[in-house]
């Protein structure tokens, strides 16, 4: 399927696997297993990971069995963790194969969803709009007089300010969500980083939601053939912002050709208002196959 290869593609940048691997050789000194896998200290215990599976929403390598087979036999770890994997992607079917065949023995596989509106099946911007949750409508109306009454002027624009959209997202994050890492300046810097190197790439379209010149809502869309990812996010304390940010995005796609409107990983619940259509994310774990190395790997 195209998505898999559209968001490697994407993640493949030189420039972005660069800072990704300075971040993680900075934080957490890891033994690195190939080019594309590490070990690295998780509590006490040693665990394989593939390197940029903690920031990007998915992956995929073209990797066969036999390959993946020996970088798992290879290095000396407890317990493998790979993570954010769409069930089309060829690493999907590597791990699969390997799990059927016995090679990753005690093997347990779990998944979550990754949301997004297939914007090709409605015929009309109407069709589309009525198959969202009857309280979106509501809402956006509701939003869009109450706009109009408390501040009278208001925009919904594409921007080029980063810095102003990245300050507030981070900002907007942190009072939601107890994520250690919007503390980190190295993690912020390496996020802050990626956004460069995906505007200059051209793949990077930032809306803002704005009234009397301060930001109530961004959105950081990640765009490519005809996809939009809706990748970073921020809205002040009322969530209905955002959701009338939403509304205008999913609307601006749609009439604009594109085939999809993806809301990335995770599964907060008002996704569900906009669409019941969704991918799974794998997330697999298993011990090391050799119990030499895996033992080694306690003491080592």
């Amino acid at each position: 399927m195209e998505l898999r290869r559209i968001f490697h593609r994407i993640f493949s940048l030189p420039e972005i696997r660069d800072a990704v691997r300075e971040y993680v050789e900075k934080k957490y000194s890891p033994r690195f297993v190939g080019e594309d896998f590490m070990v690295r200290r998780v509590g006490r215990v040693s665990r394989l990971e593939y390197l940029m599976q903690d920031f990007v929403d998915w992956w995929d390598l073209e990797m066969e069995p036999r390959e993946l087979l020996e970088i798992v036999q290879s290095a000396r770890y407890y317990r493998g963790v790979l993570k954010n994997i769409l069930p089309f992607s060829c690493i999907y079917g590597s791990i699969r194969h390997l799990i059927d065949s016995g090679s990753l023995p005690g093997a347990r596989l779990s998944w979550s969803r990754v949301y997004y509106v297939d914007l090709r099946a409605f015929s009309t911007w109407e069709e589309l709009r009525r198959s969202f949750s009857r309280n979106v409508w509501k809402n956006v109306r509701h939003f869009r007089n109450r706009l109009n009454r408390r501040y009278g002027n208001w925009m919904l624009e594409r921007s080029q300010n980063i810095d102003e959209a990245f300050r507030f997202a981070i900002q907007s994050q942190l009072r939601k969500f107890q994520d250690v890492r919007l503390r980190d300046a190295d993690y912020l810097g390496l996020k802050r980083r990626m956004l460069d190197i995906l505007n200059e790439e051209e793949l990077l379209s930032l809306w803002v939601l704005r009234a009397e010149d301060e930001p109530l809502a961004v959105n950081f869309v990640l765009e490519n053939q005809g996809f939009a990812f809706s990748y970073m996010a921020g809205y002040d304390a009322s969530a209905d912002a955002y959701r009338f940010l939403i509304f205008h995005l999913v609307k601006h796609y749609y009439e604009s050709g594109f085939l999809q409107f993806n809301f990335m990983k995770g599964e907060s619940g008002y996704k569900t208002q906009w669409t019941d259509r969704f991918y799974r994310l794998y997330r697999v774990e298993f011990e090391h196959p050799i119990l030499l190395k895996r033992l080694l790997s306690i003491v080592i």
